[in-house]
């Protein structure tokens, strides 16, 4: 459908970035270093479980997507459905009952299964949350538009959910010596609430503008989620520019998540600052950056096009 959407629906929409961002950012920056420090793993084994719920993660990103895309699957429903299971998998996976087991492989076990759940319930909704913009309007400016309030959110969303964690030590003290080990549950909380809210009104923004795709009448029945999804692989594999793509979203996931796992490290060994006052210092740089950034690379992409705008400021940050 072609329609110009009203600012109320687009920001709407954009509030959804913080259900799918506060999670993801707590999880990246502090998940290992809870891991280690309440639960007792050790950090050879955390990083393990790190390694198998991303995995995870990477196994059912083209399964879901491949099953939000099918005709008669509503995406909206699929967003809603998810953000409970997503925000309650989120604190229990900051509860500190863990830390009570003497064996370190029922440790691994138990909170290797905690952080698969959160990746599931995360995918529901990523997903088909950056899909469903091209199916809530066709103009190509209009997406832009969209998708880059999104972004300017997410800036916000990206320190919320790197400062708030901070505040863990704040939180202990509250809550005293018998509690302080579930200070990060608390975090988890709060995020979680933040999360359903906007999430909500994220899906309740998209009534009326959005229509899950109709089978066409006569149209093959659509294969298995499996074999189509392996099918679409192919498909898209065929297409000149993909593996190039493919290469430069590989690398840029690699050194994104490198800088953000890594923000204790930089703040601590590195800038030699205190933690907390350090954290907020280059949070908030980051979230001012993205502020000033994001609407000039969205006036930019409008004015030439999108690939201009990525190899511009890909160039610059070189």
């Amino acid at each position: 459908m072609t329609q110009t959407l009203t600012k109320k629906k687009k920001l709407g929409y954009a509030f959804g970035i913080f259900t799918e961002s506060l999670v993801y950012n707590m999880f990246y920056t502090y998940y290992l270093t809870f891991l280690n420090e309440i639960i007792g793993i050790q950090p050879k084994f955390s990083a393990i479980i790190i390694f198998i719920s991303i995995a995870w993660d990477a196994v059912t990103d083209p399964l879901i997507g491949s099953y939000t895309d099918r005709a008669g699957v509503d995406k909206r429903k699929v967003m809603r459905k998810s953000i409970l299971p997503l925000a309650i998998s989120s604190i229990v996976a900051y509860l500190s009952f863990g830390a009570g087991f003497s064996s370190q492989a029922l440790k691994i076990i138990v909170y290797t299964v905690i952080s698969m759940l959160i990746w599931i319930f995360y995918t529901l909704y990523s997903i088909p949350y950056y899909a469903i913009v091209a199916e809530i309007t066709e103009d190509y400016d209009e997406r832009t538009s969209i998708r880059s309030l999104s972004s300017l959110l997410n800036a916000f969303a990206i320190g919320l959910g790197n400062i708030l964690p901070a505040l863990v030590p704040t939180v202990a003290v509250l809550l005293g010596k018998k509690y302080e080990s579930n200070s990060y549950a608390v975090i988890a909380a709060v995020i979680a609430i933040i999360s359903i809210t906007l999430g909500y009104i994220c899906c309740g923004s998209l009534k009326g503008v959005y229509e899950p795709k109709k089978a066409i009448p006569g149209a093959k029945k659509e294969r298995g989620v499996i074999i189509s999804t392996i099918k679409a692989f192919f498909d898209i594999l065929k297409l000149k520019p993909t593996k190039w793509y493919f290469l430069f979203v590989f690398f840029y996931l690699i050194f994104s998540s490198m800088i953000q796992s890594n923000l204790t490290y930089m703040v601590i060994d590195c800038i030699g600052m205190d933690y907390d006052t350090g954290i907020a210092i280059v949070i908030i740089t980051l979230v001012l950056s993205m502020a000033i950034t994001v609407p000039i690379v969205e006036k930019i992409a409008e004015k030439k096009d999108r690939r201009f705008a990525s190899i511009l400021f890909l160039r610059n940050s070189d």
